[in-house]
């Protein structure tokens, strides 16, 4: 992922296009093309995997952070989310999105909020235990002890506004 030094109109097309490639498109072909797999099961589920850094009523909250491609692949994927949630809601689907929080990853850094560990198995909850009830929905992971964490990143459970 590319971190734009300056400003939104600094950020060279190519590093979004490359980013909209693997946070949407990528989505969209596999998606696609287990749509009819899916249906055929009993978990009709599809969980993309988020931000907060995606959704649009928190812009402000994250606009110190410089990584615009991936804040606005992130906000597109999140659509392409609830526009399966309407196509395939009828069908008994859950389409959400599903927010890990910030992890220490290589993209993450150490200074990360949370391990791997724990975001993966908080996401893991959320998917088995998500309903038809959610679909539509952006959720953010619960993580005790993070409900009312100063800084930007609150880990609560709740739902996360587009």
């Amino acid at each position: 992922m590319t971190f734009t030094n300056g400003k939104v109109w600094d950020m060279p097309g190519e590093d979004l296009t490359e980013i909209f490639r693997a946070n949407v498109v990528t989505a969209q072909i596999l998606t696609a093309d287990c749509v009819d797999l899916l249906k055929r099961g009993s978990a009709k589920k599809i969980v993309n995997i988020s931000t907060t850094l995606g959704s649009m009523t928190q812009v402000h909250k994250y606009s110190w952070a410089s990584n615009y491609s991936y804040k606005i692949s992130k906000a597109a994927m999140n659509m392409l989310t609830a526009q399966y949630a309407i196509g395939l809601g009828q069908e008994g689907f859950t389409t959400i999105s599903v927010t890990p929080g910030w992890l220490k990853t290589d993209m993450g850094s150490s200074q990360a909020d949370l391990d791997v560990e724990v975001g993966v198995a908080a996401v893991v909850d959320i998917i088995l235990r998500s309903t038809v009830e959610q679909n539509g929905k952006f959720l953010n992971i619960k993580v005790d002890g993070w409900e009312n964490a100063e800084g930007p990143n609150q880990y609560d459970g709740a739902e996360v506004p587009w």
